[in-house]
């Protein structure tokens, strides 16, 4: 049985590259995350479901490799700041500079990312959204680049800037797809070791600090990170303010500011700039200003939409905790507000409600209480009772007796809507 390398001997030592694969794969597969759901996942079956966007893409970048071994092509398949303005204007360099790579792992990298997006963005999105961001996105970064090297051949005077130097390849729209992912999911851990565990929330402004190291170090030219961090920008600006959604563009969360793509500490100070140049262009009218919409017209108990943010994944996670919420608080109060049981002492004593005097004599036709006074009435006065105390003679009716005579006595029956009362003796 072959025992197990060490990383050391696998960078160092001098070992097949079986061996080193068979040693290093646990490793990626315990530290990064993403690459072990890529392993997971079936890569014929990402490429078999993908749309016809995301496959034109990959063939091409494959075809474009293979054709960049003839050197003397690349000029008019690369955007070269001095032939895209007048008078040569390569206007269809626009469209074949993001799918030529010059490097074997460039095209991998590529590939890996198209992969990514046709699996986690795509059934978001959709194809047709997939292309407009590509189209915006790569035109974007080669305006601003032959623009930054308009600016230095002015400052320099060399040509070199103007026909030498060729932008190319998918850096712009990588960094773009990292925007996209900080969006959808910005608490995806993308790697986990003992000192550093980086999220999906910090890729792009990793990249960007990556491509620059890269130029400081001398591993590259200035073009890599004016595309990652140009791309980065617009990829934010499109989805920011002009990704339509239901009738809605852009997406105005909190978590999707332009400072939130700095570190906590430096953020509070980049809000501020960043809030006082949007603005000066919503005064310019480049921009418009946010609307923030609520529906409180929907069929559900709270429903409040803000721009962009009601196809997100967590949208409906969030608007379901916040129901939950909602229900158990109704649910408390109910509980609080609940009917006192008979044995509720305060409910024991209640006054007694007196009856209305304007609906007394509608009631006298309705209710008829009988009363019978504790003693006889006097058979002197023939029969025919007198008013009692306390009793008037509206509202009181009387029904005489049928057999009165003298020397006997006769009860009589008294129809009254007033409450029942023990009248005194007469004397």
């Amino acid at each position: 049985a072959s025992r197990r390398l060490t990383t050391r001997e696998c960078l160092l030592g001098d070992v097949t590259s079986s061996d080193k694969m068979a040693t290093l794969m646990p490793l990626l597969e315990k530290h990064l995350p993403v690459v072990r759901a890529a392993l997971n996942e079936d890569i014929g079956a990402i490429v078999h479901k993908s749309s016809i966007v995301i496959k034109f893409l990959c063939v091409n970048i494959v075809l474009f490799y293979l054709v960049s071994f003839a050197e003397s092509i690349i000029p008019y398949l690369s955007v070269t700041p001095g032939n895209l303005i007048p008078t040569s204007f390569h206007i269809w360099t626009l469209l074949t500079y993001p799918v030529l790579e010059i490097h074997f792992w460039n095209v991998i990298i590529d590939l890996t990312v198209l992969m990514m997006c046709a699996r986690v963005i795509e059934p978001l999105w959709g194809a047709l959204e997939i292309l407009i961001y590509f189209l915006v996105v790569n035109t974007s970064v080669a305006v601003v680049a032959v623009a930054v090297y308009l600016l230095v051949y002015g400052s320099t005077g060399s040509p070199d800037y103007l026909f030498d130097t060729h932008v190319l390849g998918l850096t712009g729209f990588i960094a773009a797809i990292s925007v996209a992912l900080k969006q959808l999911m910005p608490d995806k851990m993308v790697i986990s070791v003992p000192l550093v565990h980086l999220r999906m929330n910090h890729m792009p402004t990793m990249l960007c600090l990556y491509s620059s190291i890269k130029v400081i170090l001398g591993f590259s030219d200035f073009s890599a990170p004016m595309m990652t961090i140009s791309g980065a920008m617009f990829g934010w600006l499109y989805l920011r303010f002009y990704q339509l959604h239901n009738n809605m563009r852009g997406d105005l969360s909190d978590s999707f500011t332009f400072a939130s793509f700095f570190p906590e500490i430096a953020q509070p100070f980049i809000a501020v700039m960043a809030n006082t140049l949007y603005s000066g262009l919503v005064k310019a009218g480049i921009c418009k200003k946010a609307v923030r919409k609520y529906d409180v017209g929907a069929p559900s108990s709270i429903t409040i939409s803000l721009a962009g943010a009601t196809e997100r994944v967590d949208a409906e996670r969030r608007r379901q905790k916040a129901l939950k919420a909602l229900n158990e608080r109704l649910g408390k109060q109910d509980d609080q507000t609940a009917w006192p049981s008979l044995e509720d002492p305060s409910q024991q004593q209640s006054p007694p409600t007196s009856p209305n005097p304007k609906t007394a004599p509608d009631t006298l036709a309705k209710t008829s209480a009988p009363f019978k006074p504790s003693k006889p009435v006097d058979a002197a006065r023939g029969g025919k009772p007198g008013p009692l105390p306390g009793v008037g003679s509206e509202g009181v009716g009387v029904s005489p007796p049928s057999n009165a005579a003298a020397g006997t006595s006769t009860v009589v029956d008294i129809e009254t809507t007033l409450p029942s009362t023990d009248y005194p003796e007469k004397t």
